[in-house]
């Protein structure tokens, strides 16, 4: 016979042996662990889908975050199930469901800010699902009301007294978000008390004072993000900060 043509060996080695031939069985869980907000122009547009399969957003102005900067507005949410997840409206929202809880208190860009709920979820255009091109998923569009938290630079928040360190004092927002101040961002006349473990002014006896438990304005200076968990670095410096009952009750932005 013929000898085979040169290097055809070589090009039979290098064809991929496909895993999706001969008894392959997927191990993916029912409910894909991928997702990702619809684009929206602006965190706070409420985006809708078109029969067409287009997206158009509501130019809405832009709301005012409410006390302690969390802000409640509509999302669209697209999040990536799997077809086994899809059979019917209630399944395809409940698999919405297990992908939103796990984004909850997590940092979105597309939110601005951190999710901490949501509510109400409806499905949108579920009589138009679609595979997603090689990858075995199905994009599902959820709308949802939500409510995120957004801090920013310079604004005032209210924050209680978890920690006193002799060089800083921390602190949680909402029972929930960590915040630190630095010993030189804390007011000048404090001092460190350690018999007491607390840090205090030394020009008023310790009237205006800081300890566990302490309720108090601060401004934040710094947002830091790592594994898309916030950490706020503010301080106390500033006029119109400070232990809240000792401000007088009427302290934070919004």
């Amino acid at each position: 016979g013929r000898a085979p043509p040169r290097g055809a060996s070589d090009q039979r080695r290098r064809v991929p042996r496909l895993s999706c031939l001969r008894g392959y069985r997927s191990r993916r869980p029912p409910v894909a662990s991928r997702a990702h907000l619809e684009p929206p122009a602006r965190p706070w547009d409420v985006v809708d889908r078109t029969p067409t399969g287009q997206t158009a957003a509501a130019a809405a102005p832009m709301p005012r975050a409410g006390a302690n900067a969390v802000l409640s507005t509509t999302a669209t949410f697209k999040l990536s199930l799997h077809p086994s997840a899809v059979a019917d409206r209630n399944t395809s929202l409940q698999g919405a469901r297990d992908l939103l809880d796990g984004m909850l208190m997590r940092h979105h860009d597309r939110l601005g800010g951190v999710l901490v709920s949501y509510d109400k979820p409806k499905l949108v255009n579920h009589a138009d699902l679609r595979i997603v091109h090689m990858a075995g998923y199905v994009d599902v569009c959820v709308r949802a009301k939500v409510k995120v938290f957004t801090p920013k630079i310079g604004l005032k928040l209210v924050g209680r007294v978890n920690k006193i360190g002799v060089d800083h004092v921390g602190l949680l927002v909402h029972d929930v978000f960590n915040a630190s101040l630095a010993a030189t961002d804390l007011p000048r006349d404090f001092v460190h008390n350690p018999a007491e473990d607390v840090w205090e002014s030394a020009e008023d006896g310790g009237a205006h004072r800081v300890g566990v438990g302490t309720e108090c304005v601060f401004s934040v200076k710094k947002i830091s993000e790592y594994d898309d968990v916030l950490h706020l670095i503010g301080s106390m410096a500033e006029e119109g900060t400070g232990a809240l009952e000792f401000l007088g009750g009427d302290g934070g932005d919004g």
